[in-house]
């Protein structure tokens, strides 16, 4: 869902209307690629009588151990009773770029199957890149030759700038000095 440019659209409300038809308790999951969204507040309507509880508050400097679930991506829990109909609120945060949400409720199996999937799609594709760059620096060492040296050096940036999209510099605290850590969350 585009909602679009932060700088007008900078806090975004999305209400997903749920329904369990079935006799059994389902245990559910609500996640987001967070490479769009900056903060993810959470709500669920549901229950006899109606009750709205807060199912959590996610930004990418939350510690793992803090989170609902362990895991970089902005995933909550939330279970709905049987034969019951509920509303999930979403208000999502951004401060630069564009805003945009790529929501997904699921099964806690699905989610699992899913996010391993992402995981090892993103560790080969890094592994591969980081592989890459060492075979080209290594053989524009041995070689001498220094285009290939410079195209070495000139990937690993590159590569560090898909690790931070790919999460992995989530759980790393930056010197303050850098500048890298964002502390404008709310």
């Amino acid at each position: 869902m585009l909602i679009g440019p932060a700088y007008r659209y900078p806090e975004a409300w999305v209400y997903l209307p749920l329904v369990n038809p079935s006799n059994q308790r389902r245990q559910l999951m609500v996640d987001l690629d967070h490479n769009r969204c900056d903060t993810l507040d959470a709500f669920v309507l549901a229950g006899h009588p109606r009750k709205l509880t807060h199912l959590g508050k996610l930004f990418r400097r939350v510690p793992l151990e803090q989170r609902a679930i362990p895991i970089r991506a902005f995933a909550l829990p939330f279970t709905l009773l049987p034969h019951d109909r509920a509303g999930l609120f979403l208000r999502s945060r951004r401060t630069t770029g564009i805003h945009e949400l790529a929501i997904t409720v699921s099964t806690q199996r699905q989610f699992i199957i899913k996010h391993d999937q992402e995981e090892l799609t993103r560790l080969f594709a890094l592994s591969s890149a980081f592989f890459f760059m060492f075979t080209v620096l290594a053989l524009g060492l041995i070689f001498k030759h220094r285009l290939l040296v410079y195209f070495g050096v000139y990937l690993f940036p590159v590569l560090l700038g898909q690790l931070n999209y790919t999460y992995f510099f989530d759980a790393v605290s930056f010197p303050s000095w850098l500048g890298l850590n964002n502390k404008h969350q709310c």
